[in-house]
């Protein structure tokens, strides 16, 4: 054998090496990948022990976690498991469901940190937090129940004596940051510039807790309020006859819905910089429109407090914004 063909040799005894070491190699990382993996999800307080700990523990851990009391979480899981018995048996339980869902709205948490808090998968996360948010916002209609009768609050208030006999309640929107996928992004995008929905409740007068009994969600930031309104009256907001409700005006004037005089001044704020009094009885009426009306605007400030989901956009799709009926139907649920 030649010189020529020993070294050809040799060079592809060489070139078999060193794919052999790299084969090894890869097998080796793949071997200790898919063998010798560890478990992602195992923290020694896994799924329902935390659950439980904050049941049986300090009152107010579970108020921070869920922003919901002790005493209406059972309640509410067993309103939950009833409504949910057609769905299959699952492992988790509807503590753990219910955990997950309020735990997500009370902190803004993303999948990733569900799955770190609760120690499921990504997917068990995604599946349980939508279907407490479809049974929730389902239940809602059933506590969320309007007046038939005009605000004793307001008669018996000597400042609106004569004005607001008839008002039944007092309503308005809510802008809530929305995540959009880009192809659909035009619509909820408002005058400010931002992604949002259009969220349309009314409040009443007489409750101090400022609880919502109307609620309508899911249209586009960009929506009209009178368009939102009107679809509202179609949806179950309904104003008996002979009584009205206060709106500001963006909603127009109607029998069913008092606004206040355009071009005079109306927020609370604009009185609060000047020592000046009403001149005229359209600066009087719009200021008592306006502190009748406060209400929703505390309301809804109250509600962006304690749930930072309403306050900057979740990792979720548009469709789950609606978590504020399903968080004031916990509310309500709690004075039942």
């Amino acid at each position: 054998m030649s010189e020529d063909s020993v070294a050809q040799l040799e060079d592809v005894s060489d070139e078999d090496e060193d794919v052999v070491r790299e084969l090894g190699f890869f097998a080796g990382y793949h071997g200790h990948t898919y063998f010798d993996k560890q478990h992602f999800h195992n923290s020694i307080l896994t799924r329902s022990d935390w659950v439980a700990e904050l049941v049986e523990g300090n009152p107010t851990r579970m108020f921070r976690s869920y922003r919901m009391t002790k005493p209406v979480f059972r309640p509410f899981c067993a309103a939950l498991d009833n409504a949910d018995r057609q769905t299959p048996w699952s492992p988790v339980s509807v503590e753990d469901k219910a955990a997950i869902f309020l735990y997500s709205i009370a902190k803004n948490a993303s999948n990733s940190d569900l799955q770190e808090r609760f120690q499921h998968s990504g997917e068990t996360i995604h599946r349980h937090f939508y279907r407490v948010f479809d049974v929730a916002c389902n239940m809602a209609s059933t506590y969320l129940v309007q007046p038939a009768t005009s605000s004793q609050l307001l008669q018996n208030e000597p400042q609106y004596a004569g004005q607001f006999d008839q008002c039944r309640l007092v309503f308005n929107r809510m802008h809530i940051p929305a995540y959009v996928h880009s192809e659909k992004a035009k619509p909820f995008r408002e005058r400010t510039g931002k992604l949002s929905q259009n969220v349309f409740a009314a409040s009443l007068h007489h409750t101090f807790d400022m609880q919502f009994v109307y609620v309508l969600l899911g249209w586009e930031g960009s929506a009209a309020d009178s368009t939102v309104l009107a679809v509202a009256r179609r949806k179950g907001f309904k104003t008996p006859p002979g009584l009205f409700d206060l709106g500001d005006a963006g909603y127009g004037l109607t029998t069913e819905a008092m606004t206040p005089y355009h071009g005079v001044g109306y927020h609370l704020k604009e009185w609060g910089q000047t020592v000046a009094r009403p001149q005229n009885y359209k600066e009087l009426y719009n200021l008592r429109h306006a502190q009748a009306r406060n209400v929703v605007e505390r309301a809804f400030g109250l509600l962006k407090r304690r749930l930072p989901i309403l306050k900057q956009a979740p990792e979720y799709p548009a469709r789950c914004v609606p978590t504020t009926s399903a968080y004031r139907l916990a509310h309500v649920y709690e004075e039942a």
